[in-house]
């Protein structure tokens, strides 16, 4: 089973970010190193907490900032999946005969796929 979903970002972009940097600042819980040019602890491996490299994960992306930013893609994409972990029954555990990985048609209905709002 492979569940593709996309949310796009509308209007004005980056709002999360900003309100997330301000405060964190504010907080202490990042700081800005102008000599690296760059934001210290703005980027968690979520795990390895230790991995102090860039990554595709910043603070901004926590769980936690879903009820403040509502209408963000990311909030929106965990409540679609957490829609979908509500209403999904899984009547097997066990691969068919004929199932394998990856399938040449495994994404051919993408294009046509429902789109949630």
């Amino acid at each position: 089973m492979i569940f593709f979903l996309v949310a796009d970002e509308q209007g004005h972009t980056g709002v999360r970010e900003a309100v997330v940097t301000t405060e964190a600042l504010r907080a202490g819980v990042i700081e800005i190193d102008a000599g690296a040019g760059k934001v210290k602890h703005w980027f968690k491996d979520r795990y390895d907490p230790k991995f102090d490299a860039r990554t595709i994960r910043s603070i901004a992306d926590d769980e936690s900032y879903d009820v403040r930013f509502p209408d963000h893609p990311l909030s929106r994409i965990r409540g679609f999946l957490r829609q979908i972990e509500a209403s999904l029954t899984i009547l097997s555990t066990r691969p068919l005969a004929t199932d394998s990985w990856p399938r040449d048609d495994a994404l051919a209905d993408v294009a046509t796929s429902t789109t949630i709002h």
